[in-house]
């Protein structure tokens, strides 16, 4: 019996020694992975917080300034006077654009908003697009919404507009976004010389 319970605890030494040694060699590893993914996401949020606050609009008034004809190897293919966004509920005219690279297809939507009515259009969406399965976030003066799987609303407000990007299919329209609206700001008559 004295020979068993050696065994035993012998065995459990080694399993416990085995746990030990594996926590001190994975917990360094998790926690260095997880102050790189809070610092890249703080280093995202301090370039888009740096972004908003350098953005100017490129006109007073929406026209074919807000819509560059190329942004990058998205090409713009439709612009035209929109009355709202039946699928979010939103029944503010604006103007919308389509841009294509590719097979991929990026949808515009641009519309006056001021501080106070942002909440409400973000809001709104959100819960026109609460069915199915849907993760949405809001960080911010930007807000995300994905349905469905492969479904992206991204939605940006920026100085008294509000700028709602939708893709389907694919990745989310987020590496669109920026590029997109510094080529609009570029058009602006108060955009820094580059």
């Amino acid at each position: 019996m004295n020979r068993k319970v050696a065994i035993g605890c012998g065995i459990a030494l080694l399993l416990f020694l085995i746990g030990v040694g594996a926590v001190i060699y994975i917990v360094p590893k998790l926690v260095r992975r997880g102050e790189a993914a809070l610092k890249e996401g703080l280093d995202k949020h301090n370039r888009s917080v740096a972004f908003e606050v350098a953005w100017r609009p490129p006109a007073a008034a929406l026209d074919a300034s807000w819509f560059p004809k190329e942004v990058g190897a998205w090409k713009l293919t439709t612009q035209e006077p929109s009355k709202g966004i039946l699928r979010l509920n939103i029944d503010r005219p604006g103007q919308y654009g389509a841009y294509q690279s590719g097979a991929d297809v990026v949808e515009v939507n641009i519309m006056p908003a001021n501080d106070l009515e942002k909440d409400a259009l973000i809001s709104r969406a959100q819960a026109a697009l609460s069915g199915g399965s849907t993760y949405s976030s809001t960080m911010g003066n930007r807000s995300s919404v994905r349905t469905n799987g492969d479904d992206y609303t991204e939605m940006w407000w920026l100085k008294n507009w509000m700028f709602i990007f939708h893709k389907h299919g694919g990745t989310d329209p987020e590496s669109f976004i920026e590029p997109y609206l510094t080529a609009v700001q570029a058009a602006s008559p108060e955009a820094p010389a580059r």
